[in-house]
């Protein structure tokens, strides 16, 4: 007889796998040899059997149906197959002869088997497949609502791996938290664009992942991730447990940093009273350039500024001359000393600014960032109530998703009022 020697590993459960691939296929030779079988074709899978689909079942069917093997070798049924539609399947191509023989380390079946002890068989490694299924989501979901992200913690942070099931927390990274916080507040204080920070970082403050230093792709995903405000995506939006390098206010003034266009680059030479004047002569605007010169006889270098017409007026050909910065600041000065205001309204003016409080409009904001966060306030208390009284469970979800998203605008309000007390 021709058999198939089938083995399969779930990608999802790799480290609680019982036998590994190469571990079965030493196991199912050995057998193999022991029984005097011939095997014509190995084929094996690293996917989940929860649901068909899998390639290598499928070329093993198809060369079922083509008639060119007699029999199965596997390590146990729950290999073939956990779920109904596929194991209907094997335990069909059996009875109808198909198949001559399917045959594990401890049981061998037939055609005359009978076949309500291989349905209960696959029927528990289907149940088994959906419990397993169920309880991962449920304690992701408590993991959840811990405020506690259930999967792997990005660069910066680290997954908990000594605490107990369902108590595992995300850590600060010791050895790369720190440098990641500092980048953080570099962009928000130099206003760099990621490129400039990139640079920055290799040179300042390198971060290393697997030896070398990470590339631009990974390093831009940083500083685009909320992750590192206090909030992880797990559905929709939740406030995270886990210590934040910058507040939501300091994440959304990052982005407007990073989506403004590249800075302008700054003029080499900056000219006080330049566009303040018009030409007399043309009505064109003044300009004013910069000249070095050495002084013969000292051998001293000095410099210039000279104002003088742009020359813009298309068919006026004005020939005003230069005039150099001193004479025009002599000039300027002359005027201002001209001027006479009386006592009394210097004085009125003087009074007024210092009865005007410089905090008048940061005072306003935060009366309405307080009035806000009265509101939100409110609703966050409504909602906790609408829950414990809700019995729909669709209903209750949307009730929860709104919650979260008032606790993230709560959160932000209280960072913004924090800033505003840290400025004053």
């Amino acid at each position: 007889m021709k058999y198939i020697l089938y083995a399969r590993k779930s990608s999802e459960d790799k480290q609680k796998q019982i036998q590994s691939i190469p571990d079965q296929l030493k196991l199912l030779k050995a057998l193999a040899i022991e029984r005097g079988i011939e095997i014509v074709e190995i084929i094996t899978d690293e996917k989940t059997a929860r649901k068909p689909g899998r390639e290598g079942f499928n070329k093993m069917i198809d060369m079922i149906e083509r008639g060119e093997v007699d029999g199965i070798l596997c390590w146990k049924l729950d290999r073939l197959a956990r779920n109904l539609v596929d194991g209907g399947g094997i335990i069909n191509y059996l009875q109808i002869g198909a198949i001559q023989n399917i045959l594990t380390p401890d049981k061998s079946y037939f055609p005359e088997t009978n076949t309500m002890l291989m349905c209960v068989e696959f029927g528990l490694s289907t149940q088994q497949s959906r419990d397993l299924s169920v309880n991962v989501k449920r304690g992701m979901d408590s993991k959840v609502d811990k405020g506690w992200y259930p999967g792997k913690a990005p660069i910066g942070y680290t997954n908990d791996r000594y605490s107990l099931k369902g108590e595992k927390k995300i850590l600060k990274d010791a050895s790369t938290f720190e440098t990641i916080k500092h980048l953080w507040q570099v962009l928000l204080k130099d206003e760099l664009q990621l490129m400039e920070l990139y640079r920055y970082m290799k040179k300042h403050a390198p971060i290393y992942k697997n030896g070398t230093i990470i590339s631009t792709s990974t390093f831009c995903r940083i500083f685009h991730h909320k992750f590192y405000a206090g909030l992880f995506k797990w559905g929709d939006w939740h406030i995270g447990k886990h210590e934040a390098m910058i507040t939501l206010s300091q994440y959304e003034l990052a982005q407007n940093i990073l989506s403004s266009p590249a800075k302008i680059r700054k003029r080499k030479n900056q000219f006080e009273l330049k566009g303040l004047f018009k030409c007399a002569t043309c009505d064109a605007w003044i300009t004013a350039e910069q000249h070095t010169k050495r002084i013969k006889k000292t051998g001293e270098e000095k410099t210039f500024v000279y104002y003088r017409c742009g020359h813009r007026k298309k068919g006026f050909d004005c020939k005003e001359k230069p005039i150099s910065n001193t004479k025009i600041q002599d000039f300027i000065n002359k005027e201002l000393d001209d001027l006479y205001l009386p006592q009394e309204l210097l004085d009125f003016g003087i009074n007024k600014l210092k009865a005007v409080k410089s905090d008048d409009t940061v005072s306003q904001k935060e009366q309405t960032v307080k009035r806000e966060l009265s509101d939100t306030k409110k609703k966050i208390k409504q909602l906790r109530t609408n829950i414990a009284y809700e019995t729909d469970k669709d209903t209750k979800a949307i009730v929860k998703e709104e919650l979260t998203r008032q606790s993230i605008v709560q959160r932000s309000l209280e960072e913004q009022l924090q800033d505003m007390k840290k400025k004053n």
